[in-house]
């Protein structure tokens, strides 16, 4: 793991390099600014939960064999699908 804290561009962060066998390999990287996610646990290999800072917490479905994923959010579930998705406010 290389520390971006030894790099003047940057005020802090990781990158993970790993070298894996081939297969079927699947990676969640959950990015959080400022604080603003408090945890996030995987459930089984396809499931985030993420709670907030806010109170509120977000569970992302993860599709297996294409692109794309589910979010339940504010009591509403929405497609994230390939492209742009424009988020609740």
């Amino acid at each position: 793991m290389y520390s971006f804290t030894a790099a003047p561009d940057y005020k802090s962060g990781f990158r993970l390099d790993e070298t894996v066998a081939g297969g079927d390999q699947r990676y969640l990287h959950v990015l959080s600014i400022d604080g603003a996610v408090t945890s996030a646990t995987a459930t089984g290999d396809s499931t985030v939960a993420i709670a907030l800072a806010t109170g509120q917490s977000a569970t992302i479905t993860f599709e297996h064999d294409t692109v794309g994923a589910t979010l339940a959010y504010a009591g509403a579930n929405i497609a994230l699908t390939p492209g742009v998705d424009t988020m609740p406010k």
